[in-house]
């Protein structure tokens, strides 16, 4: 995914197939890139403890060992799980 984002620029993301979620930072222009597969097949799940942080992980586990705080449900999110079984 490197290689290809650094051939071909950021754009290179929509050119993959399969499920995926990463991360890539530039640290040049100082830039966080989140990503995931356009189908939602593998999760990207965010937390925003306060305006300066950002944690994320690709199962929601990975952000259990923080403060507790910080998880809460989306009960929009939630209602659109249940109904199509996967986030729109």
């Amino acid at each position: 995914i490197i290689a290809g984002i650094d051939r071909y620029g950021i754009e290179f993301l929509s050119r993959l197939r399969g499920m995926y979620a990463g991360a890539l930072f530039d640290a040049q222009h100082r830039v966080l890139y989140l990503f995931c597969d356009p189908h939602g097949i593998k999760s990207l799940y965010l937390a925003f403890p306060d305006p300066h942080t950002i944690f994320f992980a690709s199962e929601i586990k990975g952000l259990a060992g923080f403060k507790e705080d910080i998880l809460s449900v989306s009960w929009g999110g939630l209602a659109s799980y249940l109904t199509y079984e996967n986030f729109p």
